[in-house]
């Protein structure tokens, strides 16, 4: 039986590697939105958005629909402060001009493909254990390909979602 795993595992390993992109295509480097807390008042959100975006490069998304790339926001009830990055001058305008921030995360990004690789991986080699079954109890396969799909899914993942970054959009209420 052992025998018949290993051939398995060779003649569907091309398989097991576009199962495992596929979904992780799919699931990695999701977008993540982040709102206003109904008991949150302005400023604890304001707050709550200046500590997320510090020291980070920002996208605004204003009214008017032009996006501003910038850095150093500091939000404020009534007017918000940043750093245009490709002027390098300081520019304030009133918050409520504002629709939404957004941030890309490549760690957010790597972290999410860490883990929805490995867990993609790890059912993709649990599959054929429990095809390999054959009336018991248990699995009769070979355990490795879970060990391998899950680490092929762990690498797989990683990449991508350092590649494709998480992004996270912090939307303002009217």
């Amino acid at each position: 039986m052992k025998s018949h795993a290993v051939i398995l595992t060779r003649s569907n390993m091309k398989k097991l590697v576009a199962f495992i992109l596929l979904l992780s295509f799919t699931l990695s480097a999701c977008s993540h939105v982040v709102p206003k807390y109904q008991n949150e008042s302005r400023s604890e959100f304001y707050n709550r958005i200046n500590k997320l975006t510090k020291d980070k490069t920002v996208s605004l998304k204003m009214v008017s629909g032009q996006t501003i790339d910038c850095k150093e926001l500091q939000v404020n009830p009534d007017s918000t402060n940043y750093r245009d990055v490709n002027s390098h001058s300081l520019w304030s305008i009133a918050t409520n001009k504002i629709i939404s921030v957004s941030l890309n995360e490549g760690e957010r990004g790597a972290w999410e493909g860490l883990l929805y690789g490995t867990l993609i991986g790890g059912v993709a080699g649990l599959i054929p254990n429990l095809i390999l079954t054959k009336g018991t109890s248990h699995p009769s396969g070979d355990p490795m390909l879970i060990i391998y799909g899950a680490i092929a899914g762990a690498v797989i993942g990683v990449i991508y979602g350092s590649y494709n970054e998480s992004k996270t959009t912090i939307e303002f209420e009217d």
